[in-house]
C-alpha cells in the first residue's frame, strides 16, 4: 500500500509539476523522477514475487487477460481524456458556460446508453467481438475528427461528432470489459480487481 500510494503521489508530482520545474533541469524534479522510478519497480516486483501481494501483477503473464486488459486500458484512455479535453475547450476556449458544455456532451450520453441497451439485448457471445472491433473504429474515427476543432467549428457539429463517438462508446463497452474476466474463477476475479482499477484510471492520468 504505501508503494502504491508513494508512486501515484510521484506520478501526480511529476506530471503537474514537470512543466513549471523543468523536466530534467530542476533538482526537485529529478529526486521526484527517482523516487517514482524506485517505487514503481518495487511495486512490479512485489506484485509478481509475493504470495499474497495488495494488487498482484502476476495475471498479466496470461496473454489474453494481458491483451483484453490492454484494449480496456486504450478505451480508457479515449474516454477520460477526450471526456476532460472537450470539457476544457467548451469552457475556456469557447467561454461556454458548464451548463451550455454539458449540452454538447448530452447528446454522447444519450447514444451511449442506448447503444449499452442494444448492445445487452441484441447481443451475443458470437458478435462480440464485431460489437467491440466496430465500436472502437467508431470511437477513432470521431476522435480524428475531434481533433480538427478551432475556435469557429460550429456546436452542432461537435455536438454530432460526440454523439456518434459516444455510440461507440457504448456498442463497444460490454464488449470491452467481457474479456478481462473471461474463463477467469470468482477467487481470480477478485484477485485481479486491483490491477482492473488502477489501469482504469492511471494510464488516463498520465
Amino acid at each position: 500500500l504505501a508503494m502504491t500510494l508513494g508512486m501515484l503521489l510521484c506520478v501526480t508530482v511529476v506530471l503537474d509539476m514537470g512543466q513549471f520545474w523543468g523536466w530534467l533541469d530542476s533538482p526537485n524534479l529529478v529526486a521526484w523522477l527517482a523516487g517514482l522510478v524506485v517505487l514503481a519497480s518495487g511495486f512490479v516486483v512485489w506484485g509478481i514475487v509475493m504470495p499474497t501481494p495488495l494488487i498482484s501483477l502476476r495475471p498479466l503473464a496470461c496473454p489474453q487477460y494481458a491483451g483484453a486488459l490492454l484494449v480496456k486500458i486504450i478505451y480508457s484512455i479515449n474516454i477520460y481524456t477526450l471526456i476532460d479535453l472537450l470539457s476544457n475547450y467548451m469552457v475556456r476556449m469557447r467561454g461556454y458556460q458548464w451548463w451550455q458544455g454539458s449540452v454538447v456532451l448530452l447528446s454522447a450520453l444519450v447514444l451511449m446508453l442506448a447503444a449499452v441497451c442494444a448492445g445487452l439485448h441484441f447481443g451475443t457471445s458470437a458478435n462480440r467481438k464485431a460489437r467491440l472491433v466496430i465500436g472502437l473504429i467508431v470511437m477513432t474515427v470521431a476522435t480524428w475528427q475531434l481533433s480538427a476543432i478551432d475556435l469557429y467549428t460550429s456546436k452542432i457539429w461537435i455536438g454530432l461528432l460526440v454523439a456518434v463517438w459516444g455510440a461507440g462508446v457504448g456498442l463497444a463497452a460490454v464488449p470491452v470489459m467481457m474479456p478481462v474476466f473471461e474463463g477467469l474463477t470468482q477467487d481470480q476475479a477478485f484477485s485481479t480487481a486491483g490491477i482492473f482499477n488502477i489501469t482504469r484510471f492511471l494510464p488516463a492520468f498520465i
